[in-house]
């Protein structure tokens, strides 16, 4: 059944929320230049995850990858935008403290949203197993 390969995509995120969640870990003790490492390794990891997964949708035969490219290509865009508003403001704000917490409050809902967006996920993962059931009780009763 292709369930079986939406059950390995979902223990592959299992897999590195687990990773992130030990990085946040260790990072929480490191030094600063110890923790500007960790970034510029996780920036390139992010990037060339993005660039594959980029290369993936965009040579997908499927009629939803071009859906879900432009939609992945809006998320970037809004999160790239928060960024840069970000940066604006910390460029206005005199206050270290209050850089920080925005900081600290932006990765906050970014964790949120990384946990609303695995829920979805689930949920579709959920509702494409249903309608592989639905089409193989439809086909088996055809026969």
């Amino acid at each position: 059944m292709s369930h079986d390969s939406l059950a390995v995509k979902l223990c592959q995120l299992d897999d590195r929320l687990e990773r992130l969640c030990s990085r946040i870990r260790v990072s929480g003790a490191a030094d600063h230049p110890r923790l500007q490492q960790e970034i510029a390794a996780l920036t390139r990891e992010w990037e060339l995850d993005d660039a594959a997964l980029q290369n993936s949708l965009h040579r997908s035969k499927a009629a939803v990858a071009g859906v879900l490219a432009k939609s992945y290509e809006q998320v970037e865009a809004a999160l790239g935008a928060a960024a840069d508003r970000l940066a604006a403001l910390e460029a206005q704000r005199p206050d270290a403290r209050a850089v920080v917490e925005d900081k600290m409050l932006l990765a906050e809902y970014a964790l949120d949203l990384a946990q609303q967006a695995a829920g979805q996920a689930l949920l579709v993962a959920l509702r494409a197993m249903d309608a592989e059931l639905l089409l193989e009780k439809e086909e088996n009763t055809e026969q």
